[in-house]
């Protein structure tokens, strides 16, 4: 007899679309790469439904555009996401800005691949995928009353074919952040160290390409004497380089390079070769 019916509630969707999602990711590194754009599509909607459960568990009429209206049914518009962050967080419920910005980039990947064209960065998309799983976890440890991912409901959660794919992105990745953390806090502390003996240590800088702060650091077999140590970065235009004229340090991104020169600091732009402070 054929399935007349498929009902699911809010959040049973939201799990639903989440281990789509998981589902989608182990095709797409077994060789189906078209894959990875419903990973992204399935977990956007899955973030979208979660955070509208974590209103409706507060209060049911608090998923809806106008709670106010004379009339609520299943037809009636629901909030964004964003506004069900924006209660969240007037309800004193914490979200880091890293957990907005991760999911403002995946949601912008999500609306080109909706309507028009785009391109895919499959590590950052691993790095963005790890760190929002984490971040939902971690929301779920500091507020009681959601436990989407506590120990005693992740698997009830995950399917059981998706749990290793959970793994790989989420707790692996928690792992791997751990010991970059701990190399990066221990470059700060000695940049601590040498800057109050009164000595001048290599600046330590954010990582643009992972964006977690203070991991650009020190690297002596780096091309530019840095590298992150999460996702191995070498490059920052916040990098301070040297004036091939006068020899100061500017950022990268403040520099002017040519080719007969060399890189020039701001003070020399306009009239490099008359500005050799060596001559």
């Amino acid at each position: 007899m054929h399935q007349k019916k498929v009902s699911m509630n809010l959040f049973d969707n939201a799990i639903d679309s989440f281990n789509e999602s998981l589902k989608k990711y182990e095709e797409a590194i077994n060789g189906d790469v078209t894959a990875f754009k419903f990973v992204i599509l399935h977990f956007v909607h899955f973030t979208e439904l979660l955070f509208k459960d974590y209103l409706h568990d507060i209060h049911p009429l608090l998923v809806y555009k106008n709670p106010f209206s004379k009339k609520i049914d299943e037809n009636t518009n629901t909030i964004g996401l964003w506004e069900a962050i924006n209660f969240l967080e007037n309800d004193k419920k914490e979200i880091s800005q890293n957990f907005k910005d991760d999911l403002e980039y995946i949601k912008k990947i999500r609306n080109k691949i909706e309507h028009y064209k785009f391109d895919l960065d499959i590590e950052k998309l691993n790095i963005v995928l790890g760190r929002l799983m984490n971040a939902i976890i971690e929301f779920d440890n500091l507020h009681s009353e959601y436990k989407v991912f506590s120990p005693e409901n992740i698997e009830e959660y995950i399917s059981e074919e998706n749990f290793n794919i959970f793994k790989k992105l989420a707790i692996d990745y928690k792992s791997k952040y751990d010991i970059a953390k701990e190399e990066a806090d221990k470059a700060m502390n000695l940049y601590i160290s040498e800057y109050s003996d009164g000595g001048e240590p290599q600046k330590i800088y954010d990582c643009p390409e992972c964006g977690y702060e203070n991991f650009l650091i020190p690297n002596d077999d780096s091309p530019t004497g840095y590298k992150c140590v999460y996702c191995d970065n070498e490059e920052s235009y916040d990098i301070e380089i040297k004036c091939d004229i006068c020899g100061s340090f500017f950022e990268k991104d403040r520099m002017i390079y040519m080719e007969d020169v060399g890189y020039i600091c701001p003070i020399h732009e306009i009239n490099p070769e008359n500005k050799r402070y060596n001559d």
